[in-house]
Order: structure tokens, then C-alpha cells, then sequence
């Protein structure tokens, strides 16, 4: 006799059926059966459990949406040494805003936990901050802050949108039931000011894995140019002056971005900017506007 049973969460179960040998004697026998996670490539994102987490974490993308599995931890906690959870991040440097729809999660008990997280790095016990999102015993979906016990607000649910924003040494966290109004707390952290990695991150607080699906994920960093590179070679030299030249004069290719080439930050295009250009490089003339700029 063929049975099958179908296991909508990843994690380890115990299969137990009845047999009957030979001579007609019923028992019972049992089996420990692993469900592995469906998941596939998230790139540009990547999957890591941090600290010892239990089998069945995973991620990939589902209809648009970034799905991750995540295990109950050694310590079921997502702070200190003792923090076990799977985390779903990208390597970052230097200012960048992270929103999610967190648009399903199915975690229940107490010690279940999703959200968003920046950190140091994956080593567990390394600086870190987030909002972080538990299920109060009405089904609330509660927000809150992972560095302090700072609550941020109380969501309804099903769904509600993340927010995680490094700017220079300040954390901003926040959720919001709309993603236009924001309950939100605002944070020094000295200890994430360089080279940091930030995403998505899920705890289960039972046995079974819990699932987390986050849509419309939106990862922004500021664009940064340098005026006078009109070549975009990453250096100021002669040969931006004459690639500017050439295009005023000669027809030639449009610089890739026009406001970098715009040397003396006037507003427009025309002689006066490869000039200004040259007087800085051999005539100890101003640097204009050769410094790095950034906007959205």
C-alpha cells in the first residue's frame, strides 16, 4: 500500500504507520523524514544562518516575492553571541534606505520573529540594529525596535511595510500599515558606520520552520558624480576636457551623465566649462564643483 501526505512547512517530522509482518501481527512503525525548503537563487541577494540554527532554513523568489524559511534557533533569540536565525542580506557601503511589504508570515508563538536588520557582519555577537515584528496572542502583528525594547507601533495585519535607512552613524527604523505614514525611532550607532551587511531576517519559535513573504522589496542607495570626469574613466584629466570639446564642437558622443560635465556647476553647457576644467588642472585654478555629490 502507497500513502503520501503533503508538508506545506519545511522541518523535520515523524512518520508513523501502521505495518502488518508475516503471520498477520499488526505493529506500528515510525520514520524520521526531513522536508527540505523549495528555495533557488535570490541573487542579488544571499542566504546565511547566523549562530546554529535548526534544519529547513531557505529562500527564493515566488511570484515577484522574496520567500524565506526560517528555523528555530539554538537560543531563539536574535540578539547577542547566543542569536541563531536566517538571514537574507547584501553587502552595503555607506547610505542606503530598505523597504519591504512584509505581505504573509505565518509565525504564532512568542519567540517568532521577522523583520529587518543591518549588521557588522555575520558573526554572531556583532553590532547590529532593526524593526522586527511579533504576533501578540490576538494576532496583532507588533513592531519594534531589535536594539532597545522601543515598540513602534501595533499593525492589524495581514501585511505590514518595513522600513531600514543608514545615513552616515543614524538608524532609522520604522513600519507603517500604508507605506506613507511611519512609526518610526531614530538611532546613533557608531558601530555601523562602515562596511555593513543589511536584509531581510526570519526566527521560528516551534519546532517547524516559519515563512515569511516579503514583496516589493526596494533597496536604494544615493548615486554619487564627480564633475569634470565627462568620460566617466574615474579620474579629472586632460582627456575630459577634450571629450567635452568634442562634444560642444565636434559633434561627438554625448557625455553619459551632463551635470558631471557641467565643471563649474552653472547650469549649462559651453566653453566656460572645459576651461574652468583646464585652470584647475594646470593653472591652480578653483576645483569648482570637483567634489562628490549625491541624490536620490
Amino acid at each position: 500500500m502507497r500513502t503520501s501526505r503533503v508538508y506545506e512547512r519545511p522541518g523535520l517530522y515523524t512518520v508513523r504507520f501502521p505495518v502488518r509482518d508475516s503471520g498477520g501481527c499488526l505493529a506500528a512503525a515510525e520514520e524520521t523524514i526531513e522536508v527540505r525548503f523549495p528555495g533557488g537563487d535570490v541573487s542579488p541577494w544571499r542566504g546565511d544562518d547566523v549562530g546554529e540554527v535548526g534544519f529547513g532554513s531557505g529562500e527564493g523568489f515566488e511570484e515577484g516575492c522574496l520567500r524565506i524559511s526560517g528555523r528555530e534557533g539554538t537560543d531563539g533569540t536574535l540578539r547577542g553571541t547566543g542569536a541563531a536565525f536566517r538571514f537574507v542580506h547584501q553587502p552595503l557601503v555607506g547610505d542606503f534606505v530598505l523597504t519591504p511589504w512584509l505581505a504573509a508570515w505565518d509565525g504564532v508563538l512568542r519567540d517568532s520573529r521577522v523583520g529587518l536588520m543591518v549588521r557588522a557582519s555575520l558573526e554572531p555577537g556583532a553590532p547590529q540594529a532593526g524593526v522586527v515584528i511579533e504576533r501578540s496572542a490576538d494576532g496583532t502583528l507588533i513592531s519594534s525596535s531589535l536594539s532597545f525594547p522601543f515598540r513602534l507601533a501595533s499593525h492589524e495585519g495581514p501585511g505590514v511595510w518595513l522600513r531600514l535607512e543608514r545615513s552616515a552613524n543614524r538608524v532609522s527604523l520604522g513600519s507603517s500599515a500604508n507605506g506613507i505614514t511611519w512609526n518610526a525611532q531614530e538611532l546613533e550607532l557608531r558601530a555601523l558606520q562602515g562596511d555593513v551587511v543589511a536584509g531581510m531576517v526570519v526566527l521560528s519559535g516551534e519546532p517547524e520552520a516559519s515563512l515569511a513573504s516579503f514583496c516589493d522589496v526596494e533597496l536604494r542607495q544615493p548615486t554619487h558624480l564627480k564633475r569634470g570626469d565627462s568620460n566617466e574613466d574615474g579620474l579629472t584629466d586632460m582627456s575630459d576636457a577634450v571629450s567635452l570639446l568634442g562634444y560642444l564642437f565636434l559633434g561627438s558622443r554625448e557625455p553619459p551623465c551632463l551635470d558631471a560635465v557641467d565643471f563649474n556647476d552653472s547650469g549649462e553647457l559651453d566653453v566656460t566649462d572645459p576651461v574652468y576644467l583646464l585652470s584647475y588642472l594646470f593653472l591652480g585654478g578653483r576645483s569648482g564643483g570637483m567634489i562628490i555629490r549625491g541624490g536620490e
